[in-house]
């Protein structure tokens, strides 16, 4: 970390004003550093102003990048209620998703590894306890992974962290001519049990209830999901040319409301339940998946 900037009232109050420049390999190693909630990243560098007055904390966020996402943001972190609380605003050009692939538990050998589909590495609950958060998101392009042609673009959110309860709600994102909305959360709460009924003293143990309550409207699979290179050989090969190259298409709507338990990602996805319903609206189906079935 480099500062430039002043401290004065050093035997009193002790405030600070400067720019502020960071860099590491992980923003929860930062949110360790300071005490704070922060996730599990790729390296990251950040730059911008920093003042402190009276315990209250103004961050202007000039440039925050992690991995290939381009990130800013205005905060306002406020030490002085019995949990800290930090507010603000999340705004950027460009977020990857897997550059937050660490938050989910995923590690480098997940790559290479096939015999795994989901990471089952316990994920860091233990820091939601650390402070509250009310955030606004605002990011033009939201790059969702190989699998989807068209990125999120915009993804309008907000993010809320009380009492250990993290969830984004308010989600509206678009994409694909089609747009999604609803909510996210994770309610980290502890819970005791007796490790042996002989003995009183009880064991904390962090436990994870997952909940998932989306709708999808209009999305247009076709624009949406990625075409595999063997996908359009096996067409021009074949000269399907009136023929779609994608698997499926159509407008896809539905709704989805879950819930599930877990301390992994893994977990979560393997305890999932609830109500499903999605329909598709003038789609057509490849021979191929027809063929799998």
């Amino acid at each position: 970390a480099n500062f430039d900037g002043s401290v004065y009232d050093l035997f009193g109050e002790q405030n600070i004003q400067g720019k502020l420049a960071i860099k590491g390999s992980s923003w929860g190693e930062l949110g360790d550093l300071r005490r704070i909630t922060l996730p599990r990243t790729k390296p990251f560098k950040i730059s911008g102003g920093i003042e402190r007055n009276h315990d209250v904390w103004l961050i202007d966020v000039a440039s925050a990048r992690i991995g290939q996402s381009d990130l800013s943001g205005k905060f306002e972190y406020d030490t002085r209620p019995d949990r800290s609380l930090l507010k603000g605003q999340l705004t950027g050009k460009r977020f990857v998703l897997a550059d937050l692939a660490p938050a989910f538990g995923s590690t480098e050998s997940d790559s290479t590894n096939k015999d795994r589909i989901f990471p089952d590495q316990p994920l860091d609950f233990a820091t939601y306890n650390r402070m509250n958060a009310e955030i606004t998101i605002n990011i033009d392009y939201v790059d969702l992974g190989k699998t989807f042609r068209e990125s999120l673009a915009p993804l309008k959110a907000s993010l809320n962290l009380n009492k250990n309860k993290l969830s984004l709600a308010k989600i509206d994102a678009r994409t694909a001519q089609g747009s999604i909305s609803g909510e996210i959360f994770i309610d980290a709460h502890k819970q005791k049990e007796v490790s042996n009924p002989q003995q009183e003293k009880n064991i904390e143990r962090i436990k994870a209830d997952w909940g998932i309550n989306v709708a999808v409207k209009n999305i247009n699979l076709e624009k949406w999901l990625t075409i595999s290179e063997a996908r359009k050989k096996d067409a021009k090969q074949n000269n399907k040319s009136e023929t779609s190259l994608a698997y499926i298409t159509g407008l896809l709507n539905g709704k989805a409301k879950l819930k599930g338990k877990g301390n992994s990602t893994a977990q979560l996805l393997s305890s999932l339940n609830g109500d499903l319903s999605l329909y598709i609206r003038n789609g057509e189906m490849s021979h191929f998946i027809v063929e799998a079935v």
